[in-house]
């Protein structure tokens, strides 16, 4: 079975739910301090672009299975950072793009301990570890998803949901760097 339309619906609702409205449930029960002012049409486009890349799936003829979701959303992930850190790369810190990102209680709060003279430099360091991050997602979802396939291990479908959740995850971490801002 390739595909059916619960599964299709139940990736467009996780889709549609962890990045249209995700960052504003945390915003409700007080997690994060505040969102960019530009937060919703960045959301919004977000979760489009994942419903259409995933119903584009479905009519390429292309398997529609929770493992290979989680590996999409590492590989997407990957790209986004990539384009990111070279934007910053190239840009000055006048032009830093995450001026306004929170990060003091999040896992990259570990650049304030750093030997960094700025807060674009400590923004560099921050990007780099993400892409690395995501390049070990990626490679790590890529051998889940190739066990799955060819190998018939252990728990295939423990090993299904890992892969979903790694990519949720390393996926929202890329949106919250853009769209939750320090207060």
């Amino acid at each position: 079975m390739k595909w059916d339309i619960w599964r299709l619906l139940g990736m467009i609702a996780i889709e549609i739910v962890a990045f249209g409205f995700g960052p504003y449930a945390l915003l409700r029960f007080h997690y994060i301090q505040s969102l960019e002012k530009n937060a919703f049409l960045i959301l919004f486009f977000t979760a489009l672009g994942l419903v259409i890349k995933t119903l584009m799936n479905v009519i390429s003829g292309g398997d529609l299975f929770f493992y290979k979701f989680g590996f999409d959303l590492c590989t997407l992930s990957l790209g986004a950072t990539l384009t990111s850190f070279s934007l910053q790369l190239s840009s000055t810190s006048d032009h830093d793009l995450l001026a306004n990102a929170q990060i003091d209680g999040t896992v990259f709060s570990f650049v304030h301990h750093l030997p960094v003279q700025t807060a674009w430099q400590q923004h560099n360091i921050i990007l780099a570890t993400l892409f690395v991050g995501s390049l070990v997602c990626s490679l790590l979802t890529a051998l889940i998803t190739k066990a799955i396939k060819k190998d018939n291990p252990f728990m295939p479908n423990a090993l299904a949901g890992l892969n979903t959740v790694i990519g949720l995850i390393l996926f929202a971490v890329q949106i919250w760097l853009v769209v939750v801002k320090k207060s």
